[in-house]
Parts: C-alpha cells; sequence; structure tokens
C-alpha cells in the first residue's frame, strides 16, 4: 500500500520568519500591558510602547492571534497537492498583512496599521471559508489507492484492485496503519477516523494526476463523489476502514 501522506522535511523552518512579527506582537503587548500596569515606570520614554499601549487589544488580537492563526490557514491550503499549491498562495498574503499591520502600529501609524489588519481578517475569512468548503466534516476521511507491488508482498498473491480492496489482510493491514499514524499525530485535525480503498485508479486522462504522480484533489473528489459520501456516511458500511 502506499505511505500516508508526510509533510516535506524542513518545510516548518522555510516558514518560520513569517511566525516573527507575531511574536513581536506577543512582546510588545506584554510590555505595553506591564507598562500599563505600573509595573514597568521607564517604558515611558519608548514611543513604539506607547503606540503599543495605545492599541494594545487590537494588537494582541491581531498582530499575535491573527497573524498565527492566518498562517495555519494559508499552510493549511498550500498542502493540496503539488499542482493545487500555488493555487492559493494569495493566503500567505494574509499573515503578512498582518504582520504590517505591528510594525505601522508601533511606528505610530495607527489608521494604517488597522487597515492592514482589515485585509489581513478579509483574507484570513477567504481561507478559512476555502478550508470548510474543501473539508466540511468533523473528522478526516481518506480515499485510497492500493500499491498493487506492496500488495503482492503482504499477501504473496497477484491480486486485481477489486480484490485487493475487499482482501481483509489488505484492509486489515490498513487499519493498523491507520491507527499507528493516529498515534504519532495526536492533533484532531491530523487524525485519519475513516478510509475506503478505491478500485478505479486515478484518472491521467480526466486530469485527476499527471505523469510526475501529483493528483490533483479538487477533482478527484468531484469525480469520486459518491465514493466522498460513502465514507463519510453517517453509519460506515463494512467497507470502509475505520481507526
Amino acid at each position: 500500500m502506499t505511505a500516508l501522506p508526510r509533510r516535506p522535511a524542513g518545510i516548518a523552518w522555510r516558514r518560520l520568519p513569517l511566525l516573527l512579527p507575531g511574536l513581536l506582537a506577543l512582546v510588545a503587548g506584554l510590555a505595553a500591558g506591564l507598562w500599563r500596569l505600573g509595573a514597568w515606570p521607564g517604558g515611558s520614554g519608548v514611543p513604539a510602547l506607547a503606540h503599543a499601549a495605545a492599541g494594545h487589544g487590537a494588537l494582541m488580537v491581531c498582530g499575535f492571534f491573527g497573524l498565527v492563526i492566518a498562517l495555519e490557514r494559508a499552510a493549511a491550503l498550500a498542502v493540496d497537492g503539488q499542482r493545487q499549491a500555488w493555487a492559493h498562495a494569495w493566503a500567505w498574503a494574509a499573515p503578512l498583512a498582518a504582520g504590517a499591520g505591528t510594525a505601522l502600529l508601533l511606528a505610530g501609524q495607527l489608521q494604517a496599521a488597522a487597515w492592514a489588519w482589515l485585509g489581513s481578517a478579509v483574507l484570513l475569512l477567504a481561507a478559512t471559508l476555502l478550508i470548510w468548503r474543501r473539508q466540511p466534516e468533523p473528522f478526516v476521511g481518506v480515499l485510497v489507492w492500493l500499491n498493487l507491488a506492496n500488495v503482492k508482498a503482504l499477501t504473496g498473491e497477484d491480486l486485481t484492485a477489486a480484490e485487493a480492496a475487499a482482501d481483509a489482510r489488505i484492509l486489515t493491514a490498513l487499519e493498523a496503519g491507520l491507527k499507528a499514524h493516529n498515534a504519532r499525530n495526536p492533533g484532531s485535525s491530523t487524525q485519519i477516523r475513516r478510509a475506503l480503498v478505491l478500485v478505479e485508479p486515478a484518472n491521467l486522462e480526466a486530469g485527476e494526476t499527471t505523469d510526475k504522480g501529483y493528483v490533483n484533489q479538487a477533482l478527484s473528489l468531484d469525480r469520486r463523489a459518491a465514493d466522498v459520501a460513502r465514507l463519510y456516511a453517517e453509519v460506515p458500511d463494512s467497507g470502509i476502514v475505520t481507526a
């Protein structure tokens, strides 16, 4: 069977610079809060601190929390198959705008900061709605294509895709793989609760996949709407692997 998808190694570190303005907002917000409480009497000589105190609530909500959540949404949209990733590049503008708002506030440009944060909020809303449209269900399920070479290695038999999809040994191995994945990924958004083995392979001519093996997830979901409905049925049938 094909392995469960993994994120490319090191990609989180390449996104780290986008998080730095959020950390700046957090530190500035905490410092401004301490100054407002009288715990930092000498802070009155720091203009940026006075600006942070004036917009303290917006700095924490929009500059810190808004940026972190927008960054998470943009990263989620990027994990959509190689052909789809650049189609959602606009979502990265949300954390960038949130960071720009923080810089503008600390520079004393309150109105400009408000506009930057408003733009970030609009983009964040659009990204959130797009993610909800893609995955409105309360849990994650996957459609699975089997690697028949791995099927033979597991069973010692030359099974067709249809035979493998109904073979108890394959389904048991898939269930064990899902449980192992869930044990390594305890977050609710990363756990996979159901799987359905597909018999029909990805259709190259229909554009479901490319010569390099990338899968157009949106098109595959549209073409296999009946399988998706079966995967997320209120009561799963016997062909659905659960974990």
